[in-house]
C-alpha cells in the first residue's frame, strides 16, 4: 500500500436531507433523513423535495412539506490539523489528592474539528445569497444541525466496523 502525500486533496462533498418543522412559537426543529427507509417514510407521508414541490403561477412553493438539502464541503483532516484540534482541546483537570492532568475535553475536540474541516456550505441567507462558513455562523447553528453535519462527515471519513473486518 502506498501513501501519497498531497496537500491539494480535493474536498469531500456531501449532501444532507432534513425536515424543518416551525412550532407554534415559532421554533425551528430539524429532522435529519439518514437512510432510505427514512426517506420514504416522510414521502409517504406528502413530503417532497424543493425541485419537485407543487408551485403557484409565481413561481412560488404552494406546501410546507419539504424535504431540504444541505450540500457541505469538508476537507479531510491533516496530521497538523488534529494536533491543532487536539491542542485547542486539551484542559487541565485538578484531582482531589491536588495533582493536575491534562485531558482531551470531547465537547472543545467535536468543535474544532467542525470548524476545521467545513469549507463550504450552500446555506443561504434570508435576501438569497449563500452565507460563507465562518466560526461565528457554526457558533450558532442549531445544535441539532451542528451535530448531524459532523456525524455526516465522520462517517465518510472514519472506518467503519465493516472497514476494520477486512
Amino acid at each position: 500500500m502506498s501513501i501519497i502525500l498531497d496537500p491539494n486533496k480535493q474536498l469531500i462533498n456531501i449532501e444532507s436531507y432534513f425536515i424543518e418543522k416551525t412550532r407554534t412559537h415559532g421554533n425551528s426543529v430539524f429532522h435529519f433523513i439518514k437512510s432510505k427507509d427514512e426517506l420514504e417514510y416522510w414521502q409517504n407521508r406528502g413530503y417532497v423535495f424543493e425541485k419537485d414541490a407543487p408551485k403557484d403561477e409565481e413561481g412560488k412553493i404552494t406546501t410546507d412539506q419539504i424535504i431540504k438539502t444541505i450540500q457541505t464541503s469538508w476537507k479531510p483532516m491533516s496530521w497538523r490539523d488534529q494536533n491543532t484540534v487536539f491542542s485547542k482541546s486539551i484542559r487541565q483537570v485538578h484531582k482531589p489528592n491536588g495533582s493536575y492532568s491534562a485531558e482531551i475535553d470531547t465537547i472543545a475536540f467535536r468543535d474544532w474539528k467542525l470548524k476545521t474541516c467545513l469549507k463550504k456550505w450552500d446555506v443561504k441567507a434570508p435576501d438569497g445569497s449563500v452565507l460563507e462558513v465562518s466560526e461565528g455562523l457554526i457558533d450558532n447553528l442549531d445544535p441539532t444541525v451542528a451535530q448531524e453535519l459532523l456525524s455526516a462527515f465522520e462517517k465518510v471519513t472514519e472506518p467503519s466496523e465493516e472497514d476494520l473486518k477486512n
